[in-house]
């Protein structure tokens, strides 16, 4: 587990990198806050006692996906790819590995052209605008999930994301055993048809996850969920919420629009060879 004062450190440099790159790092705090304390997946540069350079790596089954910066000043000394290689002996045990970093951040390009990484695709950060959002389908309703839903979320996982099934498995298991995140199965005339994840990760609200079995898409059912939970969320807690979306995948992006989310950021993921 990290310590405070790593963490600090963390977040410290992610808010110098951010100013001087007018970039939006995605460093996946849920996770950072939520470490093993059996696996070494964080990496530190220091100079002087200050943290210079940071790594992380964030396991999902047998994939992994790679996030860090440096400080704007010890840029181009080798000091991310330094991390990288200490990083090698974890990430060897991973199938793919995938590396992001935010689309308009030039440092970022540069590093990833000049090692040849392959172009993967990218993810739309996404902001709700608080709007009025009529209730959809009385038929819809989220329940909380538990460990009995493991092998139907994990199912709809894979047929809506395309991961194996033993990755979602693997990464549904584990959430649905972290009590910082909140878990629900989407019911449509009380049969299980979607799922999503909720967690506050100190930055505002996250909607993860959310997903509706394909038998059941283009009826409706997405919109009335989303509804339901952007409901719930703003009567409980009053903060920010955001989501992930795949740029192309175009009809999660007219439903997220229509119901008040707007593009504030970009990640691009690219594939990542030991």
């Amino acid at each position: 587990m990290l310590t405070s004062k790593e963490l600090e450190q963390i977040q410290l440099l992610q808010i110098i990198c951010e100013n001087h790159d007018n970039i939006n790092l995605k460093l996946n705090w849920d996770m950072l806050k939520n470490r093993n304390d059996e696996l070494k997946t964080d990496f530190f540069y220091y100079h002087n006692q200050m943290l210079a350079g940071f790594a992380a790596i964030y396991g999902f089954g047998s994939e992994a996906e790679i996030c860090g910066m440096v400080h704007p000043d010890f840029r181009r000394k080798g000091i991310f790819s330094g991390l990288l290689e200490e990083a090698r002996p974890i990430l060897k045990t991973y199938e793919n590995i995938l590396i992001n970093a935010p689309s308009n951040s030039a440092a970022a390009k540069s590093f990833l052209n000049a090692k040849e990484h392959k172009y993967s695709f990218s993810e739309h950060q996404m902001k709700w605008i608080p709007k009025d959002l009529a209730v959809e389908n009385d038929h819809v309703n989220l329940r909380h999930a538990n460990q009995s839903d493991l092998e139907r979320m994990s199912l709809i996982d894979h047929l809506c994301f395309g991961i194996s099934l033993e990755n979602a498995i693997v990464t549904n298991r584990k959430a649905l055993s972290d009590d910082d995140q909140t878990n629900y199965v989407i019911t449509f005339e009380q049969e299980d048809v979607g799922k999503m994840r909720i967690q506050n990760d100190g930055t505002g609200i996250w909607i993860y996850a959310f997903a509706i079995h394909p038998s059941y898409q283009g009826k409706g059912i997405g919109r009335a969920a989303l509804t339901s939970c952007l409901k719930s969320l703003t009567k409980k807690d009053g903060e920010s919420i955001h989501l992930d979306v795949v740029a192309t995948n175009y009809n999660a992006l007219k439903l997220y629009h229509s119901c008040g989310f707007k593009e504030y950021g970009s990640q691009d993921y690219y594939s990542y060879s030991i």
